[in-house]
């Protein structure tokens, strides 16, 4: 893709970070798990006191120069406005959003990509699915699987992508009735 006279990538990805040394590296290891590869990294960080820069920018050469950080002078206390900042810079054709302790499947950016490019979409909605092995919030053990469930019904899981609905009316029935979580 060809954008300003130079080549952009399709996917922009936006991590907004505050003190998330936890958590950042394993976020940044599943984008570099990514079997889609034509994507730009933006991490909005909203003064971090602790680690998580440093641990940013020790893994920023892996991404080939595909990683930018941005630092602000002062802390917003909510992550919308760096997230609102890195779209202005962001290159690619999509944007997908990451919080700093999301982790996703190697997969995930190549179904939501070509899921766009299929359906000529504007939206990509996928739900997540939190799994403990004994079912119990237990932090830093918490596992994870990629599933989709429909309309919030964990035991209906979805698998591969699909498209709910064309129909506009029944998609905002189904927004009014089960709401969306935007993952």
């Amino acid at each position: 893709m060809k954008q300003n006279g130079y080549n952009t990538p399709p996917l922009s990805v936006i991590i907004a970070m505050y003190n998330s040394e936890r958590y950042i590296a394993q976020c940044l290891g599943s984008l570099l798990q990514q079997t889609f590869r034509d994507f730009e990294v933006i991490v909005a960080d909203d003064c971090s006191t602790d680690k998580s820069v440093e641990i940013v920018s020790g893994l920023a050469p892996k991404f080939g120069g595909r990683l930018k950080l941005i630092q602000f002078k002062e802390n917003s206390g909510r992550p919308s406005l760096p997230r609102n900042i890195a779209v202005k810079i962001a290159q690619g054709k999509y944007v997908t959003f990451l919080d700093n302790d999301d982790m996703l499947i190697p997969q995930a950016l190549e179904v939501f990509v070509n899921t766009a490019e299929e359906w000529q979409a504007e939206v990509v909605h996928t739900h997540s699915h939190y799994q403990n092995p004994k079912d119990m919030p237990q932090g830093d053990r918490m596992t994870f699987r990629m599933a989709s469930f429909e309309h919030g019904n964990k035991a209906n899981l979805q698998s591969p992508a699909y498209l709910l609905t064309n129909d506009m009316s029944e998609r905002m029935y189904n927004f009014s009735i089960y709401g969306i979580d935007w993952n």
